[in-house]
């Protein structure tokens, strides 16, 4: 289990670690890492990575394993509910839906809020 949560960081900061360019102020903000999904598994993990989303087209991704540290890229509005995250020249689109924000990279899913205090999981998301 800890290889996999490793080998989650490593993907979540690299998907979700970013500099934004231009505004959109329903992505802006500090998301946080809810919980997780591979395959049929869901597993919460509260906080392994945020990131600031700032105006100004300005991003921080910051891992709680602190020698993973900070990680910067771009991101980009493909229209509607849809984004564009890339870093180190790696691309995956994240969706926004109902304050949820949803990146899916190497058949793993990942679900981040701006609210993690008062984030509904939904039914079988299971504890690390």
């Amino acid at each position: 289990m800890k290889k996999v949560i490793s080998m989650v960081m490593i993907v979540l900061i690299l998907a979700v670690s970013l500099v934004g360019c231009g505004g959109n102020s329903g992505i802006e903000g500090k998301w946080e890492l809810a919980y997780m999904k591979m395959g049929e598994t869901a597993i919460k993990a509260e906080g392994m990575v945020s990131f600031d989303v700032q105006s100004g087209g300005k991003l921080i991704g910051i891992s709680q394993d602190s020698s993973t540290g900070n990680a910067e890229g771009t991101w980009k509005s493909e229209g509607g509910n849809k984004y564009s995250f890339t870093i180190d020249g790696e691309t995956v689109t994240a969706v926004l839906d109902n304050g949820i924000l949803t990146i899916e990279t190497d058949g793993i899913q990942m679900f981040l809020t701006k609210d993690l205090k008062n984030f509904k999981y939904p039914e079988g998301v299971v504890e690390q």
